[in-house]
């Protein structure tokens, strides 16, 4: 993801510091879903020029509802985030090479790394989803390890991997959904079964 829009100029001078003294490449960007402590710094590098001339991105990956999900159907519907949908699609060609609209049981490798989608949203539960729920669902795979990303999945996330993905997020290693807010239910975390968790705080 990225962090708030002030977040933008650090974490550009960040990757700029790790790649010296070359150009930052990204060779793939994941988002999970429209809040802008998520959305915040690629929104900031898309409407800045000076910042998306200091950085290259190949690929931005992320799943994306139709419009309407985003401007009216949502428990959180707010015309700012269908604005933010259609600035990361235009965004393809001008801040990253190529936009990926990613589904369930794709896979990305990266050298040792090796991403797999395990859960997208659907429109399915679109009036009950907020923009929590509309997390895309990470496993990072390295080492002999698993690390599961679970964003800010809520309710509808959490019985999805239940119901649909029991079997695929068994992991070593769990980013706790929504900061700990005990979004995602105990019997997940326990089908889960991973030996730490990571909190965002």
């Amino acid at each position: 993801d990225g962090g708030r829009p002030g977040d933008a100029e650090h974490v550009i001078e960040v990757l700029e510091a790790i790649a010296y003294p070359k150009k930052p490449h990204i060779s793939l960007w994941f988002f999970s879903h429209m809040h802008k402590d998520h959305y915040g710094v690629y929104k900031a590098i898309c409407e800045t020029p000076s910042l998306a001339e200091r950085i290259e991105v190949d690929k931005f990956l992320a799943h994306l509802l139709p419009e309407e999900f985003y401007a009216s159907l949502s428990k959180e519907a707010n015309p700012n985030f269908a604005r933010v949908r259609s600035l990361i699609l235009e965004s393809e060609g001008k801040v990253c090479k190529e936009y990926v609209q990613v589904a369930e049981g794709d896979e990305y490798t990266l050298g040792e790394l090796k991403f797999k989608v395990i859960h997208t949203p659907t429109m399915e539960y679109a009036t009950q989803m907020n923009m929590n729920d509309s997390s895309v669902v990470y496993r990072l795979d390295v080492g002999g390890q698993k690390i599961l990303f679970l964003s800010d999945s809520e309710f509808v996330t959490s019985n999805d991997l239940m119901k649909n993905h029991v079997d695929e997020i068994k992991a070593n290693v769990v980013q706790v959904g929504h900061h700990g807010c005990g979004n995602v239910s105990k019997q997940c975390y326990e089908a889960i079964g991973a030996d730490a968790y990571l909190w965002q705080v």
